[in-house]
């Protein structure tokens, strides 16, 4: 397991956990009851052993977070299937991500957040791009100089604010709006644009930059936000 620490623009910093799944022993007695009631619901092995390595990496990412030992008790499942920490513990924010062999646990002490990570290699697809973004974002692609880099950066800012509202796509990923001129510093802004065009949230956005071969982006509440 790798710790790697992002500063805010509050006093909070993000503790990013990281691993590869294969190298992640899976724990199945650190499970739940429903979590072991959902690997049997799991049809292949594959898949057995992907989520209890996955899961069991979250809680020892969680328990070395709050210095407990592996968080063993019960998720609270939110609407769109985020999770959140019961209480005594309800204060701390927590969202996960995995790609391919990759997985990251990204903690923070009271700030909302989410988390998205893709391979650095992964190609999006033209036909889905007018899904994700608008007319004048893929103009920028077209004029950029690392076009499928911007593309991918732009799409994991854009899951990892999804997951921050705890949403998924659920809202229409273009109703977000990405401070292009802004994303090659460690720490940007984006905007979460309401049905009236308005500017409904604002969060501050980090790079993920210290794993090899990943694209990845952690989306937090402003706490200076507007709100509507």
């Amino acid at each position: 397991m790798q710790t790697h620490r992002y500063r805010t623009n509050v006093a909070d910093d993000v503790c990013v956990f990281s691993s590869g799944l294969k190298s992640v022993a899976g724990h199945y007695d650190l499970l739940s009851q429903s979590e072991k009631l959902r690997v049997r619901r799991i049809g292949t092995d594959v898949g057995r052993s992907r989520f209890i390595a996955s899961r069991s990496f979250l809680r020892l990412a969680i328990g070395v977070y709050l210095g407990t030992g592996p968080y063993r008790s019960e998720f609270i499942v939110g609407c769109f299937g985020k999770l959140y920490l019961s209480p005594p513990y309800s204060r701390v924010c927590f969202n996960v991500s995995h790609t391919n062999n990759v997985i990251v646990v990204a903690c923070t002490n009271r700030r909302v957040l989410g988390v998205d990570i893709e391979r650095s290699d992964r190609e999006i697809s033209t036909s889905v791009l007018k899904h994700i973004y608008l007319p004048e974002d893929i103009e920028h692609f077209s004029t950029g100089q690392e076009a499928a880099r911007a593309v991918l950066l732009g799409w994991v800012c854009k899951e990892a604010i999804l997951k921050c509202i705890g949403s998924g796509l659920s809202r229409d990923p273009r109703n977000i709006a990405l401070h292009w001129k802004e994303m090659d510093q460690p720490s940007f802004r984006a905007l979460e644009i309401s049905q009236k065009r308005v500017a409904a949230r604002e969060f501050q956005m980090i790079r993920i930059d210290h794993i090899f071969g990943v694209v990845g982006a952690i989306a937090l509440h402003s706490p200076t936000g507007a709100q509507r």
